[in-house]
């Protein structure tokens, strides 16, 4: 351990991990000279440092010299590569992690509060201590929060359509209702009156029936 602790820092190493289908294509539809391999090379290069796992790498190595900084960006692009398959074990496991790591800061806070205000004379000092300490807490229940949504997702909501106009506007939620709703608009519309293309119904009734001869009978003389 110590021997590895001695050897010198890798810089990052530029190869193929960074060669995206982009290049590739690039390198066929081209026609390959050392001036378009040079700006091929600078493109690759480009392209590694804005990768995400590079940036998260190289803060990870500061944090922690003895790091390789390859070794990091492969394991940085495994566990991404994970989470993209849609395992999310790690991704709990650092949530949960950075609850405790947030839980711990504001405990720290809250005695160094605690601290300035029994001294009675540093009573700015604890109240920027404290305010440290809340915003470390809310950040702690927001992470829970967040860890919660993964363990258990919540259910979709669906909300019914809604009819909200201006102006006359008909929605037919119901296909069975659609010519029920048509032949009372229609009536609206005319004041109480049937259009004239307004369809009759297949049971018709006559205006005027037929009827009988009345048999005779006696009227009274005196009305």
């Amino acid at each position: 351990m110590n021997d590895c602790k001695k050897q010198p820092k890798r810089g990052l190493s530029i190869d193929d991990r960074f060669v995206t289908d982009v290049h590739r294509d690039s390198l066929r539809s081209n026609e390959v000279n050392e001036e378009f391999i040079q700006k091929m090379q600078v493109a690759v290069i480009a392209s590694a440092f804005c990768t995400p796992e590079v940036s998260s790498a190289a803060v990870i190595e500061d944090l922690h010299p003895g790091a390789d900084l390859n070794a990091l960006v492969d394991e940085l692009r495994f566990q991404t590569g994970r989470v993209q398959d849609g395992n999310l074990e790690r991704t709990k496991a650092m949530l949960m992690a950075q609850a405790h790591a947030l839980d711990g800061l504001f405990l720290t806070l809250c005695k160094r509060s605690m601290a300035n205000a029994r001294e009675g004379h540093f009573l700015e000092a604890a109240d920027r201590y404290m305010r440290l300490a809340l915003k470390a807490q809310s950040q702690a229940v927001r992470t829970l929060e967040v860890l919660g949504d993964l363990v258990n997702p919540r259910q979709m909501a669906f909300v019914r359509q809604a009819n909200i106009a201006h102006g006359p506007q008909q929605v037919n939620n119901h296909p069975e209702r659609e010519n029920l709703n048509s032949a009372n608009q229609t009536i609206r519309e005319t004041s109480n009156e049937l259009s004239a293309n307004a369809e009759t119904s297949d049971i018709e009734v006559a205006a005027n029936p037929p009827m009988g001869a009345l048999e005779e009978f006696q009227r009274a003389k005196d009305p």
